[in-house]
């Protein structure tokens, strides 16, 4: 006969269980919180882009007449442009100034085409 050894766990034993299981859950946590921060700034970084696009796109058809540049808001976004005239080449540049996670983030979008003298 084996005398009195018992079966089972000890108490160490446990604590290291729900140590280690804390742990695991504490990661997965920090985790979804991570991950739902990049939802949200992708989705801003979209709708910024959209947003320049459009601008971009109806700037072309007055761009070798050199628009004037100027500015306009969209709920909290502010798209301000520019055209640049350097002999037959014109450079649209559009900054989006948009409220993010560390103050305010600001893109760039540029694009250039060539006009006839």
């Amino acid at each position: 006969m084996h005398g009195n050894r018992e079966h089972g766990s000890t108490i160490i034993e446990a604590v290291f269980a729900v140590t280690l299981l804390s742990v695991g859950f504490l990661a997965v946590a920090s985790s979804a919180a991570w991950m739902t921060r990049m939802v949200g700034q992708g989705r801003r970084s979209g709708r910024v882009a959209v947003l320049a696009q459009t601008k971009l796109e109806s700037l072309w058809a007055d761009a070798c007449a050199g628009p004037a540049p100027g500015d306009s808001s969209v709920g909290p976004l502010v798209l301000s442009w520019r055209v640049t005239r350097t002999g037959s080449l014109v450079e649209l540049q559009a900054r989006l100034s948009s409220p993010a996670l560390s103050g305010a983030a600001v893109d760039t979008f540029l694009a250039a085409r060539s006009c006839p003298r």
